[in-house]
């Protein structure tokens, strides 16, 4: 389907110590290691943390070494390392796939990695794929045969562009949903921001886990009208969100806060439930009990 290098060269926008901008650099297309994959790359995405990497008070990092952004992609396959038949016997020349930006090690004794919390793998090699290491903002990746994704369609079916975005903007609000907080069908869920990530997080909560009933909040118009339509039951700006809760007798089990400022913190805090029980004093050995057995599930108070 595809020539594996049309051309010797090829474009890429890279990270450079101390500039504010992504620079436009013509480099060698690269060959797969043993382990490695080369995929050229039919779409990479762009997302708030390139900007930070490129903000000089950015608080995701600094590096000394130059390196391709873009952490998010994909495309198809047109070089095989001389190990990934052996180690990766699913991965394919001309195969349609995505990318897995965090680069864990997958190790059975990396701790992280064994007990599906991967993206804090401290063995990354490089650092993430387009931060710290080449990325995906260029026209061919080498890739690590452990990060690649095949996608069971094809580029005309599922876009590059979704495809690309889905590794980053879809499974962080799947990660938080589903993982962290193991969103319920009983829940009201309230999703604090409505841009890239809010909107696949409504999506997330309503369709793929089944709240019961999902509320946007934000301050653009624009973006609630977009909540609304991504399956939202109520949008609503955080100025009237409190009247509007107590109006609908609403009181979210689950807040996402998307934005994550100071405000929206503490907007998040004054609206979810605590999950905080009370109890009379006299029960205090019958609450000892129940915690013995693992039967407290949230926070008791004793009160005499």
């Amino acid at each position: 389907m595809f020539a594996p290098y049309p051309a010797n060269t090829m474009t890429a926008f890279r990270y450079y110590p101390g500039e504010t901008t992504a620079v436009r650099e013509t480099l060698p297309v690269p060959a797969p290691r043993p382990d490695e994959v080369v995929i050229k790359i039919l779409a990479g995405g762009v997302c708030h943390s390139d900007l930070s990497i490129l903000d000089p008070s950015g608080s995701i990092g600094e590096w000394t070494q130059p390196f391709t952004l873009g952490h998010e992609g994909a495309g198809v396959i047109t070089a095989l390392g001389s190990d990934v038949s052996k180690l990766f016997p699913n991965l394919k020349k001309d195969m349609y796939v995505a990318v897995l930006g965090t680069n864990p090690c997958f190790k059975p004794a990396c701790t992280p990695c064994s007990t599906g919390k991967d993206n804090l793998c401290p063995d990354s090699e490089g650092g993430w794929y387009g931060i710290g290491r080449d990325g995906f903002w260029a026209e061919y990746s080498a890739v690590r045969g452990d990060s690649i994704i095949p996608i069971p369609t094809t580029p005309e079916k599922i876009s590059p562009a979704v495809a690309a975005l889905c590794t980053d903007a879809v499974l962080t609000p799947y990660h938080a949903l589903k993982t962290c907080i193991g969103v319920k069908p009983s829940d009201t869920v309230m999703i604090l921001g409505c841009g890239g990530l809010g909107i696949n997080a409504i999506q997330i909560a309503k369709g793929v886990l089944g709240a019961s009933c999902v509320i946007g909040c934000d301050v653009r118009e624009e973006s609630l009208k977009r909540a609304k339509q991504a399956g939202a039951d109520y949008v609503v700006t955080p100025d009237d969100l409190p009247t509007f809760l107590a109006a609908q007798h609403l009181s979210p089990d689950v807040v996402v806060d998307i934005v994550g400022t100071q405000h929206s913190f503490d907007t998040a805090l004054s609206v979810v439930k605590p999950e905080v029980e009370t109890r009379p004093l006299e029960e205090c050995l019958q609450v000892l009990k129940e915690f013995h057995e693992g039967k407290v599930k949230g926070r008791i108070a004793l009160v005499p």
